[in-house]
């Protein structure tokens, strides 16, 4: 018997006619970041480019493994697509221990590729971590040892918007640039706030941990809960402070977080460790109105390794650069 190879992409095709057909996945950039484990340092920041007539199977490559950076990840591009913001070491990989120190860094786009980034955070002489671009590309967020900042593209501080107890991080702009939503705590309590115009709302607090919000609109955010059963689930929050509602491809069983919207409230991509997988996290892609999912390595081959793949991140825009892995 005739044996062939169907792609999972085409099978969802296939097997959603109760659901409306799922459309391909918006073309652009995707950003995430691939390490061994947290504490190995060993971090960088890849690139995939979604499949285009010319590409196909879509291009690949790693970002930055010459810059003078260690553990570069959380990275994000600008709206305007003129500068990328992450996180790294600048201490260089003899450093071990309390020696290493995290710092934002910003890589600006000449038009070909992405420039050696610059250290915004040196200057404070604190962890410095989880950056995030405001709306209009003239500001990031961050987090500031346990609190939660703001600074220009230039690294100019302009304004505190949280205390650092209890300990807040992973904070991200509303799409007006008015509001910022964030974590607070750690292990296994953690609750996701707001902040706007001085004043501090309750955006979910769920059983559990909360952690990881992501906006997706002027309505709602993603954000990562942690179940009873010690596996993550994603979870859609409202700005409005209503009852935060479950993804359909959550599991008791495996992990799903890190979203990271590419069609606001109509696709995301995201993480798991589901099985079928490489092991570990690997990338996904979910078209929430057909409700259904797909490896991105079906997408980009070799995207998806042994390895943990985390901190997926979407533009539109074409800012693929370096030497690709996996061109054809």
């Amino acid at each position: 018997m005739a044996r062939f190879a169907v792609s999972a992409w085409v099978l969802a095709l296939v097997f959603s006619s109760c659901a409306p057909a799922p459309l391909p996945p918006p073309s652009g950039t995707l950003l995430f970041h691939r390490y061994s484990n947290y504490d190995a340092w060993d971090s960088h920041l890849w690139l995939a480019e979604l499949p285009t007539a010319e590409f196909p199977r879509g291009r690949l490559a790693v970002l930055g493994s010459d810059w003078p950076v260690e553990g570069a990840m959380n990275g994000q591009i600008s709206p305007d697509g003129t500068a990328l913001v992450f996180m790294g070491d600048a201490n260089g990989p003899n450093a071990q221990g309390a020696e290493r120190d995290w710092d934002v860094f910003v890589s600006n786009w000449d038009g070909e590729k992405w420039l050696t980034p610059r250290n915004l955070t040196a200057r404070t002489g604190s962890r410095d971590e989880d950056p995030k671009w405001a709306p209009d590309s003239q500001s990031i967020v961050y987090k500031r040892g346990g609190g939660i900042e703001t600074m220009d593209r230039d690294g100019n501080p302009l304004a505190v918007l949280s205390p650092r107890v209890p300990e807040a991080g992973m904070p991200y702009f509303s799409t007006d640039g008015e509001a910022v939503v964030y974590a607070i705590g750690s292990g296994t309590t953690g609750a996701i706030l707001i902040t706007r115009d001085g004043k501090v709302t309750l955006g979910a607090d769920l059983p559990g941990s909360d952690y990881y919000p992501i906006t997706v609109d002027a309505n709602s955010f993603y954000f990562t809960n942690v179940q009873p059963t010690q596996h993550d689930r994603l979870m859609v929050g409202f700005w409005d402070g209503r009852e935060p509602q479950p993804l359909f491809f959550d599991s008791e069983y495996a992990d799903n977080s890190d979203a990271g919207p590419a069609l606001p409230g109509h696709s995301l991509y995201y993480v798991s460790t589901q099985t079928g997988g490489h092991g570990g996290y690997d990338l996904r892609y979910a078209d929430l109105d057909a409700r259904t999912t797909v490896s991105f390595d079906e997408l980009v081959p070799g995207a998806n390794t042994t390895l943990e793949e985390l901190g997926p991140s979407w533009t539109p825009l074409p800012r693929f650069a370096q030497t690709p892995t996996n061109e054809r």
